[in-house]
């Protein structure tokens, strides 16, 4: 049984893309810009005051960014029940996809060696080590590179 909801605010949700410990990407459509998008949204297990500040934290923190990799975050907002993050949508395969087309075996990922390599470094001022632990494992989670 599928539990994706039909809509988020405006958005209709298309698909889900995946999910992780937090929680859930869906592939939406803006009706409004007639675009696509992906949403972010968290595990009710997760939907306390923390658990909301921290995504509210990374939608901030992300809208200021602009680089050619990393998608653009649209919107954050509440439809009445569920809080989530509205990104850009970029169409392509999950990092496990593309590794495994490469024939990279998962036990052998070079990302993945590199994200344990910069945890052990000291983090930078704008993160402690806890908040940059969980950029890099929603980074490189296949829910969050579908988007990427």
């Amino acid at each position: 049984m599928d539990s994706r909801p039909e809509k988020l605010g405006k958005y209709l949700i298309v698909d889900k893309l995946g999910q992780g410990g937090m929680g859930e990407v869906f592939k939406a459509y803006d009706p409004g810009l007639e675009r696509f998008v992906a949403i972010k949204t968290l595990h009710s297990h997760v939907a306390n005051k923390k658990g909301l500040d921290w995504l509210r934290r990374e939608a901030a923190a992300v809208a200021r960014l602009r680089h050619p990799n990393i998608v653009q975050v649209f919107d954050f907002d509440f439809d009445g029940s569920q809080y989530y993050m509205v990104m850009e949508f970029v169409e392509g395969p999950t990092l496990h996809q593309k590794l495994e087309e490469l024939g990279i075996p998962q036990n052998d990922n070079p990302i993945k060696e590199k994200r344990e390599d910069l945890i052990r470094l000291p983090p930078p001022p704008m993160f402690d080590r806890v908040e940059l632990h969980r950029i890099l494992d929603d980074r490189f989670s296949d829910a969050e590179l579908r988007t990427l």
